[in-house]
């Protein structure tokens, strides 16, 4: 599967020409405090020979993306939208 998306994103998603996508991601406290110690405990560690997916590659494709905090959720909102290339 990460072959194909790679593979998808080095194309630019040709084939998702004119798709847009919008959502909501809740993350809730405990999520985030394992995701941070995960990464605390990975420190000093050598890099994997080949890194999962890079979720950079996306960032050409973000139209907008917002951020909220309430008591005990963090809530990312984000707009996608693949245009056709010129």
């Amino acid at each position: 599967m990460q072959d194909w998306l790679r593979a998808q994103v080095e194309n630019g998603f040709a084939a998702f020409q004119g798709a847009s996508l919008s959502g909501s991601i809740p993350v809730k406290e405990e999520l985030i405090n394992e995701l941070i110690a995960g990464v605390l405990a990975q420190a000093g560690r050598p890099a994997a020979s080949t890194p999962p997916f890079d979720p950079r590659l996306i960032v050409p494709f973000i139209r907008k993306a917002t951020v909220h905090a309430d008591a005990g959720v963090v809530t990312l909102h984000v707009d996608l939208a693949i245009e056709p290339r010129s």
